[in-house]
């Protein structure tokens, strides 16, 4: 049964660009300070720099102190026990990137933290075609139409190198060991006898830079989670070809890639370029050339220069290559309000903190999650930031999209499951109890009026209240806000203008703070409001997207599959993977692999306009023969069941049994083939046959190693009565 759920984030959408303001020399400035308390309404925790000293992160993440304590004073080598004996503090690092994020969505101002470093790439089930490359003078070509044999076993070529050659069928080739599975088998690819007659190609910078990209990923154990002894993350295939690259002595004459030719038509189909995606692998990654960086760089991209500068950069300082403008804003640490009336009555781990607890895992942003982070083009079924897929036919896109700036729902009740596993991938927190108030200082040095009410406008964002009396919008602060944690209250207390006194021949001699209403002859709490302080972005949005009940009583979960809970995440790809309609090829390809054009995103984050977007949770994949076809089904009129359409077909349209699909069974990994892997099923009085198979490319679709041994959840996809087995869809591990 499909529910509903919110994603824990939205994107607060951009105008066409950023705002720029001109320093006006002739406005009167100001300096003061603004007097703010800060309160979080959901438990909170903002490490403190000694718990993460461990990589492996099997030390509890404590609170942000002041102190540490070691073996010198008491505690255990290593152990940091300041929690114990100091009071917590919110850094005033911390509280400014919040206000400074809020003030860049509210000014229309620059995206000063836009990842610049981080390439965009998305797994690719199509498969691709072996290939050599060949350096040829200055240029680099593909010989394409390889000659391959696959059927060498790993065991007899283990002490050989990755890439090197190797004589087969009296033909001298090169080897392609590859990453290590159950089933697995090396490759030899044959290099042309002579050139002439042979299908190439030249290769340009730009797809090598893609290609080297992908080589870089593989090696990179936060993006790769299956580096490690038994995934070398191609570290010698990568060396063979740097080698390669560089002629080096004893280098390679043909380097063995597999490559996807891609040709796409240009807006309204007019013109296009040929585009070549290469790979270590026939099942691998795709890296696009156009990133975030490159789509805002003349719209939103962070200021550089002084001679142009958004209203947060004026604020709150930038640094450029040659320019720098230093911040006109100084926020003090968060420091405890009567905490040491309170701690009179116990230590402060029992009267602050919770004890500690296995958060589920936090996920790092993937902006190759495209149908959350860009726009949709118009009619298409499938995107990528180089290319779309539209009724069948690839196009490049040319006017790509990002959904806007980042930002995270309040929860109504903190996500803290008990039974989390503590794996390398997540943290064991001391997290602060909630309702607990900090108190901290704005100074400011030198700004406008206009800019002094922005900031007591957002700093003072907790100040109208819903009907029951309580705060009705708030900030985030600290780790887990997909969780709901940090979510914050903010009010101020006071706002103090400085002045100088002087004598009778105008000599200043003191500085003199004055309150607000004395030097603008208007209370702060008058003037400082959305209107009065001239904020370009759009107000509605701003305050939909702070409000704490916005999502009402809709969980608000990473997104999820029918099969998954939503109190405890696990493998968080099923939804991504069931999420794309697959269209049926009238004859299947490497096993029925389908490609880049045969695939129709189910659900997408649609651009903000105040409402709060729900998602269902998903299905395995449909498969349908039609685009048509799959529109008719798309609507709620006509329901389907797990992996068939109407007419009761699933993968490839053979019939089964009713019900079967519904039903889940246990068996174990018992043997492997480069086709897939044979399941051993557990006995079961409703099971005819006793062993069933799984696909390889079903599972590499879904990102999933077998291996023997393991024990499945599965259920029947088809009747081989031929073999007397059964076609399985895998479910989870047991």
């Amino acid at each position: 049964m499909r529910s509903k759920f919110i994603n824990p984030y939205h994107f607060m959408p951009l105008k066409e660009k950023k705002t720029i303001v001109a320093d006006n020399e002739t406005e009167e400035k100001y300096s003061g300070y603004i007097q703010v308390q800060i309160k979080n309404r959901t438990p909170m925790i903002i490490p403190n720099p000694h718990s993460r000293e461990d990589p492996s992160r099997e030390k509890t993440l404590n609170f942000f102190t002041y102190y540490e304590e070691c073996e010198e004073n008491g505690g255990t080598k290593g152990e940091d026990m300041a929690y114990k004996h100091y009071p917590p503090v919110i850094p005033g690092s911390s509280i400014r990137g919040m206000l400074r994020s809020v003030y860049e969505m509210a000014t229309n101002s620059c995206m000063s933290v836009l990842d610049k470093e981080t390439v965009v790439s998305r797994r690719i089930s199509d498969p691709g075609q072996p290939g050599l490359l060949h350096k040829n003078g200055n240029k680099m070509e593909l010989y394409m139409e390889v000659e391959t044999v696959g059927k060498i076993d790993p065991n007899s070529v283990k002490d050989r190198a990755e890439c090197s050659p190797y004589k087969i069928q009296g033909k001298e080739g090169i080897l392609v060991k590859g990453e290590s599975f159950d089933g697995k088998k090396c490759h030899v690819f044959f290099p042309p006898q002579n050139s002439i007659g042979v299908k190439r190609i030249n290769i340009s910078e730009e797809d090598l830079w893609r290609f080297e990209q992908v080589l870089r990923l593989y090696a990179d154990k936060t993006v790769n989670k299956k580096l490690g002894p038994d995934h070398s993350g191609y570290k010698e295939y990568a060396k063979c070809y740097k080698d390669f690259k560089n002629s080096a002595q004893n280098a390679l004459e043909y380097f063995p890639v597999y490559y996807s030719e891609l040709k796409l038509k240009g807006t309204g189909g007019k013109g296009g370029k040929v585009v070549y995606y290469l790979a270590p692998a026939q099942i691998s990654r795709e890296v696009y050339k156009t990133q975030p960086a490159d789509i805002v760089k003349d719209t939103y991209a962070p200021c550089l220069s002084l001679d142009s500068l958004c209203p947060a950069c004026r604020l709150f300082g930038m640094v450029g290559s040659s320019d720098a403008l230093a911040s006109k804003v100084r926020i003090t640490d968060g420091a405890f309000v009567d905490s040491v009336n309170e701690v009179k009555g116990g230590g402060y781990e029992v009267l602050y903190y919770e004890e500690p607890k296995v958060l589920e895992e936090l996920a790092s942003p993937k902006p190759g999650n495209m149908e959350f982070y860009y726009k949709q083009p118009e009619g298409a079924n499938f995107w990528t930031p180089d290319y779309y897929s539209k009724n069948g036919t690839l196009y490049q896109n040319s006017k790509l999209e990002l959904m806007g700036r980042k930002f995270y729902w309040h929860h109504a009740n903190e996500r803290l499951p008990e039974d989390v596993e503590k794996t390398e991938r997540n943290s064991r927190v001391r997290l602060l109890k909630k309702g607990k108030t900090f108190s901290y200082q704005v100074y400011f040095e030198d700004i406008t009026k206009t800019e002094i009410q922005r900031l007591i406008y957002l700093c003072n964002i907790s100040s109208e209240k819903d009907q029951d009396g309580a705060a009705r919008y708030g900030y985030h602060l600290g780790l887990g806000k997909p969780l709901g944690l940090g979510s914050v209250e903010m009010v101020v207390d006071d706002v103090r203008i400085r002045r100088w006194l002087s004598e009778s021949d105008g000599i200043q001699i003191q500085p003199l703070m004055q309150d607000y209403e004395s030097v603008f002859n208007s209370a702060w709490q008058n003037e400082a409001t959305y209107s009065a302080a001239n904020f370009e972005g759009n107000k509605n949005l701003l305050l939909r997207m702070l409000q704490f009940d916005a999502a009402g009583k809709t969980p608000i979960t990473y997104p999820v599959a029918d099969d998954q809970s939503m109190e405890v995440m696990s493998e968080g790809f099923k939804f991504f993977v069931n999420n794309k309609y697959q269209l049926k090829r009238d004859k299947y390809e490497n096993g029925g692999v389908l490609g880049r054009k045969k695939v129709i995103v189910q659900q997408h984050l649609k651009p903000f306009t105040g409402a709060v977007q729900t998602l269902n949770t998903n299905k395995e994949n449909v498969i349908y023969e039609t685009i048509e076809r799959l529109k008719s089904m798309q609507g709620e009129k006509e329901k389907f069941p797990n992996g068939k359409n109407k007419n009761g077909k699933g993968q490839g349209g053979n019939s089964q049994k009713k019900g079967s699909q519904k039903e889940k069974f246990t068996g174990t990994v018992s043997g492997a083939n480069p086709s897939g892997y044979q399941i051993k099923l557990d006995e079961n009085p409703k099971l005819k046959y006793k062993t069933g198979f799984i696909s390889r490319n079903y599972l590499d679709n879904k990102g999933i190693e077998l291996h023997k041994g393991e024990k499945l959840q599965v259920s029947i996809f088809k009747e081989n009565e031929q073999r007397k087995n059964y076609m399985l869809n895998y479910i989870n591990k047991c």
